[in-house]
């Protein structure tokens, strides 16, 4: 479950950000980490398929795929970040669940047309502002808000959540839904674009 939520938010990190960005060079290292490994594991099973994947692969250390060890296990020693990011996935499944509903009365489209507007107590305040990067990319929709007072339409344990059609323009490049565009284009975008 958790790589299924790492691949969701990461999309917009491989699609959009510049080629040589930190952010997105750290997920393509990940991913071809994940790759290797598997051809590595299914190596006995699929020699010929995994070779001619292996071929495809850069910087390869073999001349085939068959020629490599079998990858090593590589365990989280922290633990408080695995229950960090449990807890996050538990309530990305919630927002998921408020989306849902939300399309299905016809309020939104896809999750990027949304705005999410959290009505968090404080533990889950402290808690979803500790992520340093952008919540609204993490929950994948376009707009994001939390408030201290008010009540949500849909209750979830530790907080409570409006979704609404986002307000603005759509990026032609990202198609998240932005204050303004400019020739299609929101902001970062543009500024990718130009370099």
């Amino acid at each position: 479950d958790l790589s299924a939520f790492y691949l969701d938010f990461t999309k917009d990190i491989l699609y959009i950000e510049e080629a040589d960005s930190p952010r997105r060079r750290s997920v393509q290292t990940v991913l071809y980490e994940m790759t290797l490994s598997l051809l590595k594991l299914l190596t006995p099973i699929l020699p010929h398929t995994t070779d001619e994947a292996y071929q495809y692969l850069p910087n390869h250390a073999f001349e085939h795929a068959y020629l490599e060890n079998m990858p090593e296990i590589i365990r989280v020693k922290d633990n408080e970040l695995l229950v960090k990011f449990n807890r996050l996935l538990a309530i990305r499944d919630n927002i998921n669940k408020a989306l849902e509903e939300a399309r299905n009365n016809k309020v939104i489209g896809k999750s990027f047309e949304a705005k999410l507007t959290l009505y968090p107590d404080q533990n889950m305040e402290e808690f979803l502002l500790s992520f340093s990067d952008n919540l609204a990319q993490l929950f994948i929709v376009s707009q994001m808000e939390i408030k201290d007072q008010g009540e949500g339409k849909y209750h979830f344990d530790g907080f409570m959540v409006d979704v609404l059609p986002a307000e603005g323009e759509r990026c032609e490049r990202c198609w998240q839904i932005v204050d303004y565009t400019n020739n299609g284009l929101c902001v970062r975008c543009e500024n990718i674009v130009k370099q």
